[in-house]
């Protein structure tokens, strides 16, 4: 026999039970913060910028990414998925962005759309626009930094490393290749100048050859005067082949002066050797600027360990 009291205390727990369940489930069905992802915007391209050439274009994220999608539309239109960060247009091989090449699409204006999608669903978007403009394709000239032996304006600085600048094992063009040895984890490879102006120039380019190892891993870096460290590239160059690297600067490296070129070990463990050939800045056509020597502190590189590079023969 249910009483009357009874009946209030099961009333009671029900209206309770109800209250905790209504306040509860928005926490419950709220999703986690780790789950969600943020498009923060892009690398190696700018609003209202004429381009030519090949461009390196990255929509920077943070947080838990599931796919970013890159629309573009203008004279031609063409659509990429990347489903595995860094998202780079055009895609990547183990790091290396493939690249985008504006010479295979007719000038003209066009948009970038770039829609990203976390873990949970979430979407957002940006968009940039520019002008492709290949039609008249500028001269260039080229900054040496090795051509068969290191250029008198560049010292070899490099630590934890066996370097042979006149190495023949490989040699992708010329008489003689830059074989590179990493004998202890973060080791690295650095080549120093007193300041080089790159105020207009355009890429940092080179060939790497991977040696008989694949899926290495590589930090490429550039320093400023100031000692700062600009990580512009993680390289895995394929086994037994060579590889061209074209690192545009437009977006990439900001300072005008540059004192360093660092390839550093990025696997926390020695690496056998691998050979680099041909490096050299690309800028602007006409007289060459004179490099403009200025005082520099000792670069610190660092990564998980802290380097001391140190002048050697």
């Amino acid at each position: 026999m249910i009483t009357l009291r009874n009946a209030y205390r099961m009333f009671g727990l029900i209206f309770v039970v109800g209250l905790l369940a209504f306040l509860i489930s928005p926490f419950a069905t709220r999703p986690s913060s780790a789950q969600t992802g943020q498009l923060i915007g892009f690398a190696g391209i700018s609003d209202g910028a004429t381009v030519s050439g090949t461009l390196i274009i990255e929509a920077k994220t943070s947080g838990q990414v599931a796919k970013v999608v890159f629309r573009l539309s203008g004279p031609t239109s063409r659509s990429f998925t990347d489903n595995a960060a860094p998202y780079y247009f055009n895609g990547d091989s183990n790091g290396t962005p493939n690249g985008w090449d504006s010479t295979r699409f007719p000038n003209g204006r066009y948009t970038l759309r770039v829609t990203m999608t976390d873990s949970s669903g979430n979407r957002q978007s940006r968009q940039v626009s520019f002008v492709v403009d290949n039609s008249k394709p500028a001269p260039t000239q080229q900054t040496t930094v090795y051509s068969d032996s290191l250029d008198s304006a560049w010292a070899n600085w490099s630590w934890d490393s066996t370097v042979d600048p006149s190495s023949t094992a490989q040699v992708q063009s010329g008489n003689a290749a830059l074989a590179v040895t990493y004998n202890a984890p973060w080791a690295g490879l650095y080549l120093h100048h007193n300041g080089l102006d790159v105020s207009s120039a355009t890429s940092l380019r080179f060939w790497i050859h991977g040696g008989g190892v694949p899926n290495r891993q590589i930090s490429l870096a550039l320093l400023d005067p100031s000692g700062n460290w600009t990580r512009v590239q993680q390289l895995s160059p394929p086994a037994n082949s060579w590889t061209e690297v074209v690192v545009p600067f437009n977006g990439t490296f900001q300072p005008t002066r540059l004192v360093g070129i660092a390839l550093q070990e990025f696997s926390g463990s020695p690496q056998p050797t691998f050979y680099l050939d041909a490096i050299q800045l690309t800028q602007p056509g006409g007289s060459p600027s004179q490099p403009q020597p200025t005082a520099t502190s000792q670069p610190q590189p660092t990564a998980t360990s802290q380097p001391q590079p140190t002048a050697t023969s």
